[in-house]
């Protein structure tokens, strides 16, 4: 089971042309920070967010209503010894008809275990895949990473908090039995719990799904 390749599926009430089409707006459900065309046999885009996570990727096959492959070429990660992992591997969408609706099943071979980033990809796919992915299909609406339009910029951020270190502050802190994810999307949408006015600005948030689930992989190795 050690080397047992990340997969995760799910049915929807779709045609296989429309999960086939949802798969292929990658910028839609997975980031908008991505460069090249997405939807074409043998063509290569390339993905980033901010300075964490830099990828090149091809698209190997592209077989309508059935199947998408993606083979990746080059990949960087920050927070690995690893730089590389990821690294030719290939992620794969299988499309087919069951009992009326769609299956999708996406398996990302060479993603394994052993790998120091599986923790943080195992549950940033399955965040893309079973609600951005499922979303866009459902009501046309996924949960894509926002366009990174400024430049993450470390000087600035230790600035803040010397400036901050004089001011009194209320410190609490949750355990949650929910992926960090759905944690997030609850801070940065839900209106119920916020007193006094308090407003979280989704668009400019420095703290992103994938930043959290980093801050996670960091925790569990204490």
């Amino acid at each position: 089971m050690t080397n047992q390749h990340f997969t995760t599926s799910f049915l929807v009430k779709a045609t296989a042309q429309q999960v086939f089409d949802a798969i292929n707006n990658v910028r839609g459900w997975w980031s908008e920070n991505i460069e090249g065309p997405t939807d074409k046999l043998n063509t290569q885009f390339d993905y980033h967010y901010q300075d964490v996570h830099r990828a090149s990727i091809k698209v190997v096959e592209f077989v309508p209503g059935k199947r998408v492959a993606w083979h990746v070429v080059d990949n960087y990660f920050k927070f690995t010894v690893d730089k590389s992992e990821w690294t030719g591997t290939d992620i794969i969408f299988e499309i087919s008809e069951k009992d009326g609706q769609t299956h999708l099943v996406f398996t990302h071979r060479g993603l394994v275990p052993s790998y120091e980033c599986y923790n943080v990809c195992h549950d940033a796919w399955t965040h893309y895949i079973q609600d951005s992915l499922k979303g866009l299909i459902l009501n046309g609406e996924g949960k894509a990473t926002p366009k990174d339009d400024n430049k993450y910029d470390d000087s600035n951020e230790a600035e803040k908090s010397t400036n901050q270190t004089s001011t009194k502050s209320i410190f609490h802190r949750l355990l949650i039995k929910a992926p960090v994810e759905k944690v997030y999307n609850a801070l940065t949408t839900h209106r119920g719990w916020q007193d006094g006015g308090l407003r979280i600005q989704k668009q400019n948030r420095k703290l992103t799904v994938l930043q959290g689930l980093v801050l996670k992989q960091i925790i569990l190795r204490k």
